[in-house]
This record gives structure tokens, C-alpha cells and sequence, in this order.
């Protein structure tokens, strides 16, 4: 499994797109249309704001009283109009940008969408990519996998507005949290629970196919 930020984007990008075609065999046409461009414009661009060194000269800017955060600066390359990457989205729709960035950083939301959850959450598009490619390259080939992708894809639903993940996957969830918990402690020596670091996936059994209801089938 090969590991950069370009893979990682395009990585990210296909599993939303895989579970959002998930959503819709399971939930039907629920998910607007332009806002399913938005999140995939969102999670393809979501770590365009990143430095050399990625998160380290983050830290380092830090210590040194420079606040830097990468996703400021994904917001600003989204939608400032000097910016390459604003003026291609702008040639496909006016309003993709700004809704990409959105989907970025959640002060931007006017309000919460599906997609938002998708892009940026307790287990997201862009964590369940790069925790997979992060337990690889640290050695847990085995821990969380692209198989565990597709299975948490595939019971992902939307119920009331909201995402959920189908009970019956809880297996998957333990991998995800599993693999984080074996980085943070290999990686970034951080020592705990793991639901500590901010890891508080949404695990639902009311989502089951036999649920009444506007949002699944029967």
C-alpha cells in the first residue's frame, strides 16, 4: 500500500464516493445531489492547506507561536478567487467552493448535512483512509484494512438527517478504534483510552433494513 498525500486525497475521495452509492442502495435518493458534489469536492481537497512536513511543522510553528492550522489554509485556497484551485471549481459551479469548504471546516456550516458528517467526523472519510494507510506503514497490516472500509461503507445509513452506522458493523468500529489506538501509542507515544482522542463513532441499531421509516427501504 503506497502512502502520500496525493494517494491519501484520492483515497479519501473513493471512499466517500463508495459510501455514498452505499447510502443510496440502502436509504434511497435522500442525499441532495449538490451537496454530494460538495462533500466529494471537500474530501478530495480537504489537506490541499497542509506545509512540507505536514502535521510536524505544524507543531514546530507552535512551539515557536505561530499558530498555523492546514485547515485555514484548505478554506483559503477553496475559495479565494486568486486561488488555481477556487477558479477550477468555480468553472463547474459558482457555489462549489464555498460548499467544499464547508464541508472543511465546520465554523463555515450554516447548517449540518449528511456529507459534512462523511468529510469531516468521529470516523470520516479522510480518518478511515489514512488510519488504514497509517497502521500499514507503522507495521498492523492486519488491524484496520481496506476491507474494514468497505464493510463500515457499507453500513453507513442516513436516519432523521443523521449518520449511523449499522450495529452489525460494531466489529469494524473496533478495528478502526484498535488501529488508532496502536498509531497514537507507536507513532505519537500517546498512552489512554482510545475513545479518548476524540473518537466517539455513531453506532446504531436502529438502522437495521427492517426499520420503518422515510429513510430505508423495505
Amino acid at each position: 500500500m503506497r502512502h502520500s498525500r496525493a494517494i491519501h486525497a484520492i483515497g479519501t475521495g473513493f471512499t466517500y464516493l463508495l459510501t455514498i452509492n452505499e447510502i443510496g442502495q440502502h436509504c434511497g435518493p435522500i442525499l441532495d445531489a449538490f451537496h454530494v458534489l460538495q462533500g466529494f469536492a471537500g474530501a478530495e481537497s480537504h489537506d490541499t492547506g497542509h506545509s512540507p512536513w505536514s502535521h510536524d511543522t505544524e507543531h514546530a510553528l507552535e512551539t515557536a507561536g505561530i499558530h498555523y492550522r492546514h485547515e485555514t489554509m484548505s478554506v483559503r485556497l477553496l475559495t479565494d478567487p486568486e486561488s488555481q484551485l477556487a477558479r477550477n471549481l468555480a468553472r463547474i459551479d459558482p457555489r462549489l467552493g464555498k460548499g467544499a469548504a464547508a464541508h472543511v471546516e465546520s465554523s463555515l456550516r450554516t447548517r449540518w448535512l449528511p456529507t459534512h458528517r462523511l468529510v469531516s467526523g468521529p470516523i470520516d472519510t479522510d480518518r478511515k483512509d489514512y488510519t488504514a494507510r497509517d497502521a500499514w506503514a507503522a507495521g498492523f497490516e492486519n488491524l484496520f484494512t481496506g476491507e474494514d472500509i468497505r464493510r463500515l461503507a457499507a453500513a453507513t445509513r442516513v436516519i432523521d438527517g443523521e449518520l449511523a452506522i449499522d450495529l452489525r458493523a460494531l466489529p469494524h468500529v473496533m478495528h478502526f478504534l484498535s488501529a488508532r489506538h496502536a498509531i497514537l501509542r507507536r507513532v505519537e507515544h500517546r498512552t489512554g483510552d482510545p475513545t479518548a482522542y476524540g473518537l466517539q463513532p455513531t453506532v446504531c441499531a436502529a438502522c437495521l433494513p427492517n426499520r420503518p421509516g422515510p429513510t430505508s427501504r423495505q
